[in-house]
């Protein structure tokens, strides 16, 4: 039996690894070296711009500017003004590059 639906929104995922590991802080004073970045667009069905959400996984940066071994964590969301104040520029490059042209 065919459950009737409506579709409410499209996703798409990107999973990247930076090879350079440049810093991302989440201006918390964490900041990391990133070892992976996922980056989910999200369009909403009848919205003409999609949002996007990235989470950064890397290890913790100590105050001297070395890497620990730490696992952290930072996520950015274009939703959030000071997130997207935050975002470093290499992030945001990363972010319209991978973004989809059509959903």
């Amino acid at each position: 039996m065919a459950v009737p639906v409506e579709r409410l929104a499209e996703q798409h995922v990107e999973i990247l690894r930076p090879v350079d590991q440049p810093r991302l802080s989440s201006g918390f004073r964490t900041a990391i070296a990133p070892y992976s970045v996922w980056i989910t667009y999200r369009l909403e069905t009848g919205a003409s711009e999609h949002t996007w959400e990235a989470a950064a996984s890397g290890y913790r940066v100590l105050g001297n500017g070395v890497a620990d071994m730490d696992a952290a964590g930072i996520h950015l969301h274009s939703t959030n003004p000071f997130d997207m104040e935050a975002t470093p520029e290499w992030l945001m490059t990363l972010i319209e590059k991978y973004a989809p042209s059509s959903w």
